[in-house]
């Protein structure tokens, strides 16, 4: 999960979700990884702003990139990513 190749297509997705309204993009980056809509609690967790606000070195225009790139980390390495039931 460290390797660059794996940041790099984080990022890759996060740059396609950012290209959608705001409203929207929590839905796909779940139906591009995951095949469905995120739940109560997928919606919950994904508070973005929590994270933007401990990113207080970078700048304020870059961070809305950063939290959406480290939440593609988090859903491409779970469980329901990586595994087919």
């Amino acid at each position: 999960m460290n390797d660059p190749f794996f940041h790099n297509q984080a990022e890759k997705l996060s740059a396609r979700v950012l290209a959608k309204p705001e409203a929207e993009r929590l839905e796909e980056l779940f139906g591009i990884t995951l095949q469905r809509s995120p739940s109560k609690k997928d919606r919950d967790f994904a508070l973005l702003e929590r994270y933007e606000k401990t990113l207080s070195d970078v700048a304020v225009a870059n961070r809305p990139k950063m939290g959406w790139a480290a939440l593609a980390r988090i859903v491409l390495a779970s469980n329901e990513f990586l595994f087919l039931e």
